[in-house]
């Protein structure tokens, strides 16, 4: 995201008079033919427009580029302007989160000034040890500044030799950083590889109908998206993953927005590095654990973990996912292989 002036926003509203009187005239004929709620996307284009005009100090707008174009973006950036005086304010306030922020993030960002009590529930407390186990292969990384065409053939050929001695019937979910590894990486895979690649028009009911019919796919998603995020990877009380696959450590790409969060953190608690741990390494390690817990559903569930990247034995990120899994097994190419090749769903 590009943080944008707001001159340089309303000058593409120079004649909004038109697209106002259009939202007025869509909607009296829809009234008129009986539609009982009248609507047109012309309303977010005034909810936008109103917004920018009475733009409060929190606030930014910003020019974001995805896979489906460019967009302007309303975007807050401090929310404790609104949450502040809510929190500390009320007689008592739960927050709850299924991946919940470090307290120091949750208190600047939010604004709490009284006292909190935590509780966090590991994901060792509801799934037992003797259902996942974790691999680290730090034969490969998707750091930027390393990133090239031999690098991502390496990790297709990685995936297709798990893929060809994985035995068992379930999927395998891969997931990537962005969508431009992921096309990248896809293009080397093997052609014996069946894989569901994640894009803007995949459907996760075409998925699991997919799933239903052959469920040995590798499902190809992006850290974050649409197939990771409250997704349910079951038929009836089956979950269909057996396998999860970190490729890369999903970093958030910098932008203007997450630079100006940053500078919020670091001026409150006075700690640039912690700031940029917060704002970029967090987000990453959310969506790992987001993507893991997609295996996890029920007690019964069982999965081996693969996190695929030389940084997760990177002192930080190694202490992180030691505490939260309480255990890992480095291993290079071959052992990985052969560890995929002996996993089963029964326990030992």
């Amino acid at each position: 995201m590009v943080s944008l002036e707001l001159g340089d926003v309303l000058q593409f509203f120079e004649d909004f008079q038109a697209i106002t009187d259009s939202y007025y005239e869509i909607i009296r004929k829809k009234r008129s033919a009986g539609v009982p709620i009248p609507y047109t996307p012309l309303s977010r284009l005034l909810d936008f427009h109103r917004a920018i005009l009475n733009k409060v100090s929190g606030f930014g707008v910003f020019l974001a580029r995805d896979e489906q174009g460019v967009s302007l973006v309303y975007k807050c950036i401090d929310p404790s302007v609104v949450s502040s005086p809510v929190i500390n304010e009320a007689n008592g306030v739960v927050l709850m989160s299924g991946t919940l922020p470090p307290r120091d993030y949750v208190m600047s960002m939010l604004g709490i000034s009284r006292g909190i009590v935590e509780y966090r529930i590991g994901f060792r407390d509801y799934v037992r040890p003797e259902n996942y186990g974790v691999l680290i292969y730090d034969g490969v990384t998707t750091r930027y500044v390393e990133r090239d065409e031999e690098e991502y053939a390496k990790i297709a050929n990685v995936l297709s030799r798990i893929y060809q001695a994985y035995a068992l019937d379930k999927a395998i979910l891969s997931i990537f950083p962005s969508y431009t590894v992921l096309k990248s990486v896809r293009k080397y895979l093997n052609p014996g590889v069946k894989y569901i690649m994640e894009l803007g028009s995949t459907s996760i009911d075409d998925l699991i109908k997919d799933l239903r019919n052959d469920r040995k796919r590798l499902i190809m998603a992006v850290a974050g998206g649409k197939l990771v995020e409250g997704v349910e990877y079951r038929l009836g009380t089956e979950n269909l993953l057996g396998l999860i696959i970190i490729v890369g450590v999903p970093y958030p790409e910098p932008n203007d927005y997450l630079d100006d969060v940053m500078e919020i953190l670091a001026a409150r608690l006075n700690d640039r590095k912690l700031a940029w741990e917060l704002t970029y390494q967090w987000p990453a390690i959310v969506r790992i654990k987001q993507a893991v817990g997609r295996a996890f559903r029920s007690e019964s569930d069982r999965a081996l973990i693969i996190l695929m990247d030389r940084r997760f034995r990177e002192a930080r990120l190694a202490k992180i996912f030691e505490d939260y899994f309480g255990k890992y097994v480095i291993v290079n190419e071959n052992e990985l292989i052969n560890e995929v090749s002996n996993f089963n769903l029964t326990p030992h």
